[in-house]
Parts: structure tokens; sequence; C-alpha cells
């Protein structure tokens, strides 16, 4: 009977330091998730979207008594419709909302969407500028509608939110 030495092992300590110098930091940084060059775990390969509130979240200010900016951030990966957008203005203590509120939208990008053929849609920052008709009273609500999609194929239901312009 032979007795083992450490220079028997020897051999699965060069095997080791193959394997680990194979996978150096920079050849991981390709496959790990995280990492900003890789593609297996971008957004466009999530099996499943983000909640809308994620996907496509906004703000709004009151940058005067007859105008709202509302802002977008919307993800990487998500866009948002152009022809989609609505605002409108619901009375304080009230069911009824106005006519629909004129509003200013910059250009979007042209593309062809696979729900709803050639449209407008937009990715990144985007703001909406609302006009009010009058001056804002104590406890109006401004009424939002919206619809996007997640690059993956998945369409969002069309969105109606309401806020509160009070201050």
């Amino acid at each position: 009977m032979t007795r083992r030495t450490q220079l028997d092992k020897l051999p699965w300590v060069y095997i080791f330091v193959a394997a680990v110098s194979f996978f150096s930091a920079s050849s991981l940084g390709q496959v790990l998730p995280g990492s900003q060059k890789s593609n297996l775990f971008s957004s466009e390969f999530r099996s499943s979207p983000l909640p809308v509130n994620e996907a496509v979240p906004f703000h709004f200010s009151i940058t005067n008594e007859k105008t709202v900016v509302v802002t977008w951030n919307i993800e990487e990966g998500y866009y948002l419709y152009r022809n989609q957008f609505q605002f409108f203005l619901k009375a304080p203590a009230s069911s009824e909302i106005s006519s629909a509120l004129i509003h200013e939208l910059p250009n979007g990008v042209d593309t062809h969407d696979e729900f709803f053929g050639d449209v407008e849609v937009y990715y990144g920052v985007l703001n909406a500028k609302i006009h009010l008709p009058a001056k804002i009273k104590r406890g109006e609500a401004l009424i939002i509608e919206y619809q996007g999609c997640a690059e993956i194929g998945f369409c969002y239901t069309p969105q109606r939110v309401e806020i509160s312009l009070s201050q």
C-alpha cells in the first residue's frame, strides 16, 4: 500500500487554476446578471413584463394655474403609443369629466407594431404638456389615459389614472 502525499493532489491544483484563468473577470462579465455587457439577462430576454407602474412610471408638476406637465420615465424595452393619450379634467366631488383637454406631445418614433400596425411611439423620457381650460379649482383631478407595450411582445391594457391637482 502506498501512502498518498500532497504532491499526488497537485494535478488538480493546475486544473483549478486553469479553470479560474479561463473564466476571468472579463469573460464572466459577459454572462453574469447585472453585467453591462450581458444580453442573456437584459430586459429583452425577460420572461415576464414589469408591472405597468414600474415599466412606465410618471410624475406631474403644475407649471402655472392653467398648465400641467406629466413626465414619463419609460424603462428600456418598453414604449408608449402616441395615439393612446387622452387627458380629462374631473370636477370636485363629481363623477363627470370634461371633454378631452388640449395637450402637446413631442414627435415620437414611427414604427410598425405587431399589435396596431404603423404607429408613433415613445421611448425614454416623455413630457406631455396639458392645457387646462381655467384656473385649477380645489378638489379637481386630472384623468390620464395611456397605453404601452413591452418589446417582448406584451401589451398592457389601456391605463386610466386619476391624480389630484390640489396643492
